[in-house]
C-alpha cells in the first residue's frame, strides 16, 4: 500500500495513449474510487476523501487534491513526496485556471451548456485535452480525450487529475442546485 493509500501499480503513462478511448470509471456503482482506464489498462485511479479532497495517482507521480475555498470552486493539487503545490486551482462562472507555483497557467472552459464537459489549453490557447462527464448512473463516469499538444507537456498528470476534480466538484454543484 503506498502513502496515497492506493495500492495498485500503475505502469502506462497517459503521455503514451494518445489515440486511445479514455473512461473515467468506478469499480463499483457507489464506490468513492475513480479509475482512468483504457481497454484494459488503468491509467488513473483517485479516492474521494470526503467532498473536499481526492487522491490520485498516475505512472509518473501521486498527488493529494484539496478544495481551498468555502463557496468557491478552488483548491490545491499537491505532490505527495514533496509536499509541494503543483497547482492551484480556480474558477469563475464557466471557466477557470490551474496554476503552477513558477507563473505557467493553463485555462479550462466549460464547452457545453447542458452537458459537464470542459477544455483544457495552455497559456498559447492551445487544447491540450477534453475531459467530460456522462449522464450514466452506472460504473461509467466520463470521458478523456487528449490532443497531441498533450504529448510534451510535463504537467499532463496532475491536469488531468484536476481536470476531473474540477467536473467532478462542477457534478456536485449541479446535484445540489
Amino acid at each position: 500500500m503506498t502513502s496515497t493509500g492506493l495500492s495498485e501499480r500503475i505502469t502506462v503513462r497517459l503521455a503514451d495513449c494518445f489515440g486511445r478511448e479514455l473512461n473515467w470509471t468506478r469499480p463499483q456503482i457507489f464506490s468513492r474510487i475513480h479509475r482512468l482506464v483504457s481497454d484494459r489498462d488503468t491509467l488513473a485511479i483517485m479516492r474521494w476523501r470526503g467532498l473536499r479532497a481526492a487522491v490520485g495517482v498516475t505512472a509518473t507521480g501521486s498527488w493529494s487534491i484539496r478544495r481551498a475555498g468555502l463557496i468557491s470552486l478552488t483548491g490545491e493539487v499537491i505532490d505527495t513526496n514533496t509536499h509541494r503545490t503543483v497547482l492551484s486551482i480556480r474558477s469563475g462562472f464557466r471557466a477557470g485556471t490551474f496554476e503552477t507555483h513558477d507563473g505557467a497557467t493553463f485555462y479550462w472552459k466549460r464547452i457545453k451548456l447542458f452537458r459537464l464537459e470542459i477544455a483544457v489549453s495552455d497559456a498559447n490557447g492551445t487544447e491540450l485535452f477534453r475531459a467530460g462527464g456522462v449522464l450514466a448512473f452506472g460504473r461509467s463516469l466520463g470521458r478523456l480525450t487528449l490532443s497531441g499538444a498533450a504529448a510534451t507537456n510535463p504537467l499532463l498528470d496532475p491536469l488531468v487529475l484536476a481536470a476531473w476534480y474540477v467536473i467532478h466538484r462542477l457534478r456536485q454543484r449541479r446535484r445540489r442546485a
